[in-house]
């Protein structure tokens, strides 16, 4: 949902036939295809809508591997799609986090099961990304959390916490008994 206007949704129903990507204004009612230059899968693709980029989209393919597989932006609100994402692996993403100081600054994680497991961070809206987090075994899922309050703080959870100061650049496992007591 984008969350700068209500009703707004992007929906994917994984139809090989090329018009599997659809979009909604009013909340679901009706909805109409869109996605220009985005491949057909018939597998995954998620969606995202950058919080404070009107009509920058993200969009995550998932074609079990394929060539077609990878990260794609729309820079104009959907109409077309070009593939982005250098140094992130073809895999789904369990969670995208949006650097709420630094627009162009973003998290991703991808799902559990794949040994590529770990955080990836871009600093250029997504062009491009290294993985500045490798967990001790793959298939590993984080979760992110921004602290509103403190530029830079965020924390990463997958089962305990992690936590970074400069905006994802680097990681601290807290240690378990602190974060359980809630402190």
């Amino acid at each position: 949902q984008d969350p700068s206007r209500s009703g707004e949704l992007l929906s994917s129903t994984g139809d090989v036939s090329g018009d599997g990507y659809y979009r909604s204004h009013d909340g679901g009612i009706t909805w109409s295809a869109f996605g220009g230059g985005l491949p057909s899968t018939d597998f995954l693709t998620q969606f995202w809508f950058h919080p404070t980029i009107a009509g920058r989209i993200f969009a995550l393919v998932w074609n079990n591997g394929g060539p077609y597989s990878g990260f794609w932006r729309s820079t104009d609100d959907g109409v077309s799609f070009s593939r982005v994402g250098a140094g992130l692996e073809e895999l789904p993403a369990a969670d995208l986090e949006f650097d709420p100081w630094n627009p162009e600054l973003m998290l991703l994680s991808p799902l559990g099961g794949y040994e590529q497991s770990g955080i990836f961070r871009s600093t250029d809206g997504g062009a491009t990304w290294s993985r500045v987090w490798t967990p001790a075994y793959y298939g590993v899922e984080f979760s992110f959390a921004s602290d509103p309050k403190t530029p830079g703080k965020i924390y990463a959870y997958d089962g305990s916490v992690l936590e970074s100061f400069d905006h994802g650049a680097s990681w601290t496992p807290l240690p378990s008994p602190l974060w359980q007591r809630g402190k």
